[in-house]
Parts: C-alpha cells; structure tokens; sequence
C-alpha cells in the first residue's frame, strides 16, 4: 500500500538559510511529506528562487504568511514556521 504524501507548507526557510534547506531535507527523508506552497521570502526573487530549489509550483508561492493561509486552506496538512 502506498500512502501519499502529506502536504506541507513553509514559512520562512529560503534556500540561502541552513534551518531552511535542513527542513527541507529531513521532510523528504522518509517521504511522509511534501513541499507544497511556501512563503519563503518577502522578497520576491528569492520566493522564486526557493520554490525552484524545494519543487514547489510558484503559483503556490506566496509573498506572506496571511495569503499562504488564505489561498491554502484545507490544502496544507501542516505548516513549518521556519523565521527568526
């Protein structure tokens, strides 16, 4: 039986943070979940930069907190908030 993957969503975590790319990392290790949207960023080349690097669809990629819930509610399993 094959279970698919949970949804989840980051907050914060663009590629150019270790906590960020160590998220990512251990998310994927047992497969259990996937990156799905993501607000990475407020600045927007590096939001795009972060969905390319984690293989999140930029149409889910957000440039705050409060549109990544409000256009991605009842789609996430869980959200990492990965800012300082």
């Amino acid at each position: 039986m094959t279970m698919q993957p949970l949804s989840l969503g980051f907050v914060g975590g663009a590629p150019n943070s270790a906590a960020g790319y160590a998220h990512f990392a251990a998310a994927r290790m047992d497969g259990l979940w996937a990156i799905m949207a993501g607000a990475f960023s407020t600045h927007s080349d590096i939001n795009r930069e972060a969905a390319i690097t984690y293989g999140v669809d930029p149409a889910r990629t957000y440039d705050s907190l409060n549109v990544l819930l409000e256009k991605e509610a009842g789609r996430l399993d869980a959200v990492v908030l990965l800012t300082p």
